[in-house]
């Protein structure tokens, strides 16, 4: 599975690995509003990927503005380089996941 949800002293983590596609959106959709709906605050952790489609990214970014509009902190932490240019490809930049403006 390229992504994976752990619980640690800090509250929960959602880390990204190897290659994330369209194929695994579905199950990471899923994830993402499991831990909005249950969690006050969980990480993004994009530090060990190697590759990302950009509706990934998409998803991600639509996931934290539905975060943020239920009260839930989603800070991004980890940015490998896999991550920066699927960014790069969607025109969605990263202090865009703080502000969630488009």
């Amino acid at each position: 599975m390229p992504f994976e949800t752990s619980q640690t002293e800090q509250g929960a983590i959602l880390s990204l690995k190897d290659e994330v596609t369209v194929a695994e959106a579905a199950e990471l959709k899923d994830a993402l509003v499991k831990l909005i709906k249950e969690e006050s605050c969980f990480a993004l952790d994009a530090g060990q990927t190697t590759e990302l489609d950009t509706s990934i990214i998409q998803l991600l970014f639509s996931a934290f503005k539905a975060a943020k509009e239920q009260g839930v902190e989603m800070p991004l932490t980890g940015r490998a380089e896999a991550f920066k240019n699927a960014m790069e490809r969607t025109g969605i930049l990263a202090d865009q996941f703080s502000t969630g403006e488009q």
